[in-house]
């Protein structure tokens, strides 16, 4: 994540390469490369269903927009998957949203996305959406919205080992 523009964070990609006279990993010149300029503060990866690449999964800030990047073994994709689905990101007076973490189960099938602060029906609630994720082809459907928690800052979330809970 970088440096705060508009409404929400840049969400960048860099390369390396390992020297291999020193042993050691160097940031490719000039390799840094703005995926999403308006990212919430939210990130998380999953494997890929083909078993070798993975998802880099962010939400929009100020909408209801997930993007998901196919991360290979040699580059990330820089055109996204995008799912309009859930809950429009809230925004606070001081542009930054209140979100809690967005995590996978562990088979990548499940995400979980919490939401706190202005914009939702009480000023310091919380909520959490359940998403279905495919991991093959890296759309989000299907969601269903858990019941607000008054008064409550959520700092953290996860999934049961068998994907059957959320703590």
């Amino acid at each position: 994540m970088g440096a705060l523009t508009g409404v929400g964070y840049e969400l960048k990609s860099y390369s390396f390469r390992r020297d291999l006279s020193t042993d050691l990993w160097q940031l490719e010149a000039g390799s840094g490369q703005v995926l999403i300029d308006s990212t919430a503060f939210v990130l998380t990866a999953v494997a890929h269903g083909n078993g070798a690449d993975y998802w880099i999964l962010t939400h929009l800030h100020s909408s209801d927009t997930f993007a998901s990047f196919r991360l290979s073994a040699i580059a990330v994709d820089p055109v996204p998957v995008i799912s309009h689905i859930g809950t429009t990101m809230p925004i606070e007076a001081s542009g930054v949203g209140l979100s809690g973490p967005l995590v996978a189960s562990y088979d990548g099938t499940q995400l979980a996305l919490s939401i706190s602060g202005a914009g939702n029906p009480y000023p310091y609630d919380l909520f959490s959406e359940l998403y279905h994720f495919d991991t093959s082809t890296g759309v989000i459907i299907a969601y269903a919205t858990l019941p607000a928690l008054l008064f409550t800052r959520h700092l953290g979330t996860e999934f049961s080992m068998d994907g059957t809970k959320l703590y």
